[in-house]
């Protein structure tokens, strides 16, 4: 997720509704320096119409995320873990993959949120950085595919045993070390069904009239 302005931060102290925790949470564990953080179980994002799920976009056990991005002096309001935790990951595997393209990855992240009880308030700021400030994280994100760095940490350096992962690992040196070992991001996923994953999920655009949407699901479950 990319970083959110003070202003916006601001707007958000004056405009925030009260949350409760997320009904399905990730399965995580952080790096040592708690910035970046490991999904551990695979997540399925799923949109069902009629009760037959209809796409599916899975982000993949090794994805590593830094959840939302708030600054550290707003989590008390805003944390990193919030009842947005599956929608800012999600969004921030839209955004590494980059199959979707970014304006469909933003209103698939907003329509994740609405569908996991995110006050409306946090939806539009939320949404709103995105829309003006998504970009920079959009290009820094091709530019590091460019480069060969990974996103997913493939299984066989993911058991406990090895210790390759560690609780005191640094995901900036862990990346590198890959890098040099030449590990490759795990295959994405085929393009023409990502595509229409895409369109189900994403759903209309904030302040447009729209026809009933696809339920959603997270790990199976009913948002």
């Amino acid at each position: 997720m990319i970083r959110i302005s003070l202003l916006t931060i601001i707007c958000m102290m004056l405009m925030a509704c009260s949350t409760t925790p997320h009904n399905h949470p990730a399965v995580l564990s952080p790096f040592g320096d708690g910035s970046q953080w490991i999904v551990w179980q695979d997540m399925n994002f799923s949109a069902e119409k009629e009760g037959e799920v209809i796409a599916n976009i899975r982000v993949p056990r090794g994805f590593v995320t830094d959840l939302a991005s708030t600054p550290r002096r707003f989590w008390a309001l805003y944390p990193p873990f919030g009842k947005y935790l599956s929608a800012a990951i999600l969004h921030d595997y839209l955004y590494w993959t980059q199959i979707c393209d970014r304006d469909t990855s933003d209103n698939i992240f907003y329509q994740t949120m609405k569908t996991s009880g995110v006050d409306t308030a946090t939806q539009a700021i939320f949404l709103m950085v995105l829309k003006s400030q998504g970009e920079l994280a959009w290009q820094e994100n091709n530019t590091e595919k460019q480069k060969g760095l990974v996103r997913v940490i493939p299984d066989a350096y993911l058991n406990p045993d090895d210790a390759f992962v560690t609780r005191n690992s640094n995901w900036h040196e862990l990346r590198e070390t890959l890098l040099t070992l030449n590990v490759k991001d795990e295959s994405t996923p085929d393009h023409d069904d990502m595509l229409r994953a895409c369109v189900a999920l994403s759903g209309d655009v904030p302040e447009k009239s729209s026809a009933p949407k696809p339920t959603m699901t997270f790990l199976g479950l009913p948002l």
